[in-house]
């Protein structure tokens, strides 16, 4: 403000009723928005108008919105860490939709890399063994009617063709458990 103030002194002409009030706290910060349409020359004195916006409030939370996405992505990092100390991935399967969703571990639990593709329940499917599958997918729609939280041991054949044991602990779960607050 001063520079453009002692530009237009220099250049012979003189700023005159501008001014500009903020209201702050003490270590508070205000952030400004100007913008200011030039005006055609006109007879007289030089006018510099402008609009000012106080942005303070958006301004702070923007500040919180990045401090929690970064507190989100710390605590996603450490989730994956610790998945990956374990050996324990989890998934996640829309009975609705039948969107299927696997952390990065449960990728490597597969033999898969991570995010390697997308997973669908034939895909799915076909990766528990041959002896597995009826036993595992014939309580699903029991266990969701009656809503209780199954666990399984099975056995999954990577893409390689090396067998493994794994037990899959399940809960059923409406979508608002998850998301809504009471």
């Amino acid at each position: 403000m001063e520079s453009a103030h002692r530009r237009t002194r220099l250049a012979g002409r003189d700023l005159q009723n501008f001014r500009l009030r903020t209201r702050n706290a003490p270590h508070t910060r205000s952030g400004i928005r100007q913008s200011s349409p030039r005006r055609p020359a006109s007879p007289g004195n030089l006018e510099y108008a402008g609009v000012v916006t106080d942005i303070t409030e958006r301004k702070r939370t923007d500040d919180e919105r990045e401090a929690l996405y970064r507190s989100l992505q710390e605590s996603k990092a450490r989730l994956e860490e610790a998945q990956s100390v374990a050996h324990v991935g989890y998934w996640d399967w829309d009975l609705e939709t039948g969107e299927i969703i696997w952390s990065d571990e449960t990728y490597r639990i597969f033999g898969f890399k991570p995010q390697e593709r997308r997973m669908d329940i034939e895909t799915v499917s076909g990766l528990v063994h041959p002896d597995d599958r009826e036993a595992l997918y014939s309580t699903v729609d029991e266990e969701v009617a009656v809503g209780v939280h199954p666990v399984h041991q099975h056995r999954i054949v990577r893409p390689s063709g090396e067998v493994r044991n794994v037990q899959s602990n399940a809960g059923i779960y409406f979508a608002c458990d998850l998301a809504c607050k009471e």
